[in-house]
């Protein structure tokens, strides 16, 4: 019996429509978006990933340890707020640590403004490696981090390679390793202490 011949469908192409920030902007001041969690991922409208209770401590932990920069006058720990990654794109990432002349300015902040984004990552982590993380280095965010809540590490990016959508350097630190942002080497933080109580049983 010869084989048979299956013939296959061709590719259907569908034609999105792309928005620039801008528009964006103006859907949300219309109302259309009220209620939902979104952000402008290269020039789509996306829905964000609601949050768990483990993603909620987290990121409270995180923030609790770097509000003391704003103390010290040095930068302010921003936290799900909007950045302008580029014309078409404006994530809100989790934490960053903004440059307090963005602050006064009162703009969204560039890449040019930020010492550091950290995304907590539980079930967004493949987002946050191979989206959210080549749109950081092709802003030319200087360092990057994904607080890995289901292996308790710390993924460190740094270096960006804005041509190539990605950061040369990555490390992975956990338990009592010592880790400090690039700007900021005096804010030594443990993963243990991000990812709470267990590790402190």
């Amino acid at each position: 019996m010869s084989p048979t011949t299956v013939a296959t469908e061709p590719e259907l192409k569908v034609n999105r429509v792309l928005f620039t920030r801008d528009e964006y902007h103006r859907i949300a001041a219309s109302g259309v978006l009220d209620d939902r969690r979104v952000e402008l991922i290269r020039g789509e409208i996306v829905e964000m990933s609601p949050m768990g209770s483990s993603h909620m401590w987290v990121l409270n932990r995180l923030n609790a340890f770097f509000s003391t920069l704003y103390q010290t006058r040095q930068a302010i720990s921003s936290n799900q707020c909007p950045i302008a990654a580029s014309g078409i794109s404006e994530p809100q990432p989790d934490l960053c640590l903004v440059s307090l002349d963005c602050e006064r300015r009162q703009e969204i902040p560039t890449a040019a403004d930020i010492f550091l984004i950290i995304e907590v990552s539980d079930s967004s982590l493949e987002s946050d490696r191979r989206l959210n993380g080549p749109l950081y280095a092709e802003a030319g965010v200087a360092e990057y981090w994904i607080a890995n809540i289901a292996d308790r590490c710390l993924e460190i990016h740094r270096d960006p390679d804005p041509a190539h959508a990605v950061y040369r350097q990555r490390l992975i630190v956990r338990g009592q390793e010592p880790i400090a942002p690039l700007a900021f080497p005096e804010m030594t933080i443990l993963p243990d202490r991000v990812f709470g109580k267990e590790a402190d049983q």
